[in-house]
């Protein structure tokens, strides 16, 4: 009975509950985000001549670019950086659809404690006791 008004499971470290809250995949795409960002930033300040290439080469990713490729490149950078931001908005909705289960959950609980009757959900009963059905028997 324990295991239905429990919410989450006590974890032996803080850094256990981080890596929960932060798994690796969502710090990666963060970094990620952060990455294809400055590298739009500078093909940017290049195209726009406010940033000048070393040597007079344009180099990205391991290729040399002319300033007429650098609009190209910075439509594939922006492709990348949609996919990371649309996994980064995924990971903050499957957040909010976990705190809303966990705050219905908790309403449920304290509702069916004021309300002094058994409750049975999928055959498990929320009340002080709980009742077996025919099945049990």
């Amino acid at each position: 009975m324990e295991d239905i008004y429990s919410f989450g499971s006590e974890k032996a470290s803080a850094k256990e509950s981080l890596a929960d809250i932060y798994p690796q995949s969502l710090r990666d795409d963060l970094e990620a985000a952060r990455s294809l960002d400055i590298e739009r930033s500078t093909l940017q300040a290049l195209a726009s001549g406010e940033l000048k290439p070393s040597g007079g080469i344009i180099r990205h990713r391991g290729e040399e670019l002319k300033k007429g490729d650098i609009p190209n490149a910075i439509a594939a950078i922006s492709k990348e950086r949609k996919v990371v931001a649309d996994r980064l908005k995924l990971h903050d909705a499957q957040d909010r659809v976990a705190e809303f289960n966990r705050a219905a959950a908790q309403i449920l609980v304290k509702e069916i404690a004021a309300s002094g009757r058994d409750v049975v959900v999928a055959g498990i009963g929320l009340g002080d006791q709980p009742k077996q059905t025919q099945r049990d028997e």
